[in-house]
Formats: C-alpha cells, sequence, structure tokens
C-alpha cells in the first residue's frame, strides 16, 4: 500500500524518470506503526530542473513515519531525521545538459563551458556538493571521459 503511494508522491517531485523503484523492507506490523528499519529508492534517467541523472540508488534505515496519523487524515511526516547514502551515475550526454543547466548555472554564479576537462568537472562538482554545506560528505566522486559516479551520504530533517 505504502510503496505505489510513495512511488507517486516521488514521481510529482521530478521533472521526469524512466524508471522507479520502491523497497520498503519491513513488516506489515513495522508499517503500521510508522517503522521502516530499511528503505531503498532506486531511479533511472531521473530529471530534475535540467538535472539529468542516469541512475541513482538512495538507501536509508531506521525510518519513522506517522502513518498511525496518516490513517486519520493528516499529512506523512517524517518523524526522526535520517541519514541516506546516495550513488548516483551521469553518463557524458547527461552531464553535459546537467553541467549547462540554469539550476548549476545559478548555483556557481556563471555558465560553464561546454568543453570542461574531466579535472575541471570534478573540481566545479565539489565546489557545488561541498556548498551544500558540512552535512552532505562526499564520499567518492569520479569523472572519467566525461561521465560521472558518485556516492555521498546527507541527512533528511524530521518534519
Amino acid at each position: 500500500m505504502i510503496s505505489p503511494l510513495l512511488q507517486l508522491w516521488l514521481i510529482t517531485q521530478v521533472d521526469g524518470v524512466d524508471a522507479l523503484t520502491i523497497q520498503i523492507n519491513s513488516t506489515n506490523r513495522e508499517l503500521l506503526q510508522g517503522k521502516i528499519p530499511q528503505g531503498i529508492v532506486a531511479g533511472k534517467n531521473v530529471k530534475y530542473r535540467g538535472l539529468v541523472i542516469t541512475s541513482i540508488h538512495l538507501e536509508a534505515a531506521s525510518i519513522y513515519l506517522n502513518i498511525p496519523s496518516l490513517i486519520r487524515g493528516e499529512p506523512l511526516k517524517l518523524l526522526n531525521p535520517i541519514a541516506v547514502r546516495l550513488k548516483a551515475t551521469a553518463d557524458r550526454e547527461h552531464l553535459s545538459q546537467s553541467l549547462q543547466s540554469e539550476l548549476v548555472t545559478n548555483r556557481i554564479g556563471y555558465r560553464l563551458r561546454p568543453d570542461l576537462s574531466d579535472g575541471e568537472i570534478r573540481a566545479v562538482l565539489l565546489e557545488m556538493l561541498t556548498s551544500l554545506g558540512e552535512e552532505v560528505t562526499i564520499d567518492r566522486l569520479e569523472i572519467d571521459d566525461g561521465r560521472l559516479y558518485c556516492e555521498a551520504q546527507f541527512p533528511i530533517k524530521a518534519t
């Protein structure tokens, strides 16, 4: 019941996605209590405000939601902060599109040249990611022949 609703909500949060899978690892009893020991979201060709991510994998544990209140008609709330692990890739075309997006241009304050080297792309991405704050931890950021591979961790605050 929750996975299809969550999938529908996630689809409304992005400009487009070719494939989206959600895996909620909990028993029915845990779920009805709002306890999710582990949740995984994976997507292919995710488009968000001009960014295009070829593949994305998000994983979080110890998620507590107000499911009992939701059943009574209240809005969904995250009851505790959670740590999210991210793995993302972008092929050459998607990374190039993303680097030319308005979102990136506004974030760094200028439009990037389309012919950046892998090292220049990595430096720009590191600058952008670190500007998000100390809460974002970049575990791995590789650019190889214009293709991106990234692993990171970030928190989501309780709502």
